[in-house]
């Protein structure tokens, strides 16, 4: 036994969605708002193997370690995201932050619940988003020439009184984002009221379907969290727009926010986020403000490598790549731990004597003993492996 079907986790969230996830697993809408569909091993959600009595994949690898070949665990985190409204500002550590960060929690994990924590373990977290809809996302700080000139037009007076000092320091963009998120709540509340009459007086005028402006992103904001900093992030972060089959890739320590769209999220195994805004969820913005980038980012679209029909994405990260099968078929040759869903039609995998057909919405791990396989895509279907495997 080389390939294994799996059963991945659905995973609750406000900003999630009722049904495009339980469609996609052949499960009716749900009266609860389903954000992700996490197919791994991390504690949070772990998948299962059906034909083993849904034996966790963490002890299904223990046990047929073949599958892992050279890793010690699964080195990825596979999931599907489903967002209706936007997620928390967040960025995620180095490997080296994280591994301080969870030494220092040590004590703290004994009498904390894991919510209130900022590390819920040791590893890095960078990560790639591939649309399989249109897709808006918040992505890395603008330059500050573009912060400051965007936001002394909407919200002039309070900027000028409250921020313009910021341009004079070492570092322009931290300045503004400390002091964003330190104001006393009456000046924050004066600051978003200024802000937000200036975006209803823009109206209509914005409005860019099947993505969302900057002004839309913030009134939406604004209606879910009226009362939070996190409400300027569309005029401090970069808005990206992403069609299906457009990939990002977001290295640590980049402050970001997924809006609106679904899409395939691919990382390492890791749940490490620290939140800035847009949530209820546990907060600290002084580790926040110590592991992000405060500095201007361009975020640009990776290029795969394209042949005949799929599309293979490849990132800096060596835990984690993705290919994209779109009614194609091909012969990866280089074996090494996957995992296969099909999201469209039907997608089957062979190897040797091992034949298995996937439908909408299910999934296998393939393990790293299958040094050849034939991939037949009759509809879609996304693989993560690891950088090594194509």
């Amino acid at each position: 036994m080389d390939i294994v079907k799996i059963i991945p986790r659905m995973k609750e969230f406000h900003w999630g969605s009722t049904d495009y996830i339980p469609r996609l697993v052949g499960q009716p809408e749900h009266k609860a708002k389903i954000g992700e569909l996490w197919m791994g091993v991390h504690p949070n959600a772990p998948a299962v193997v059906p034909a083993l009595d849904n034996m966790l994949l963490k002890d299904f690898l223990s046990l047929h370690p073949h599958f892992l070949g050279k890793h010690e665990q699964l080195p990825f985190l596979f999931k599907v995201l489903s967002i209706e409204e936007p997620l928390s500002i967040q960025c995620h550590p180095t490997k080296e932050q994280a591994v301080a960060g969870w030494a220092a929690e040590t004590e703290k994990r004994k009498t904390s619940k894991a919510e209130l924590l900022n590390y819920q373990d040791d590893n890095a977290k960078a990560e790639m988003l591939c649309a399989i809809t249109p897709v808006t996302a918040l992505c890395g700080f603008r330059r500050w020439q573009e912060i400051e000139e965007d936001l002394c037009m909407l919200m002039p007076t309070q900027f000028e009184r409250l921020f313009a000092r910021c341009a004079l320091q070492t570092n322009p963009i931290a300045s503004f984002f400390h002091t964003l998120y330190r104001l006393p709540e009456h000046e924050l509340h004066a600051c978003i009221e200024q802000y937000r009459t200036s975006l209803e007086k823009l109206g209509d005028a914005s409005r860019c379907e099947p993505y969302l402006s900057p002004e839309e992103i913030a009134m939406n904001c604004i209606r879910a969290y009226p009362e939070d900093p996190g409400v300027f992030a569309p005029y401090f972060l970069n808005v990206v727009h992403l069609a299906p089959n457009d990939a990002i890739y977001l290295k640590p320590r980049v402050v970001h926010a997924y809006v609106r769209g679904n899409g395939i999220e691919l990382m390492n195994n890791s749940d490490n986020v620290l939140r800035a805004g847009l949530t209820t969820k546990h907060m600290d913005i002084d580790e926040l403000e110590a592991v992000m980038i405060a500095e201007a980012q361009p975020i640009s679209l990776l290029h795969p490598a394209i042949d005949y029909g799929y599309l293979h994405f490849m990132t800096d990260s060596p835990e984690f790549a993705l290919t994209v099968y779109d009614h194609t078929t091909h012969t990866v040759d280089h074996g090494d731990i996957a995992i296969m869903l099909c999201t469209e039609g039907e997608t089957e995998i062979t190897s040797g004597s091992e034949h298995f057909v996937l439908s909408r919405g299910e999934c296998c791990l393939i393990g790293a003993s299958v040094k050849t396989y034939h991939v037949a895509a009759r509809g879609k279907a996304y693989c993560a492996s690891t950088k090594d495997n194509g």
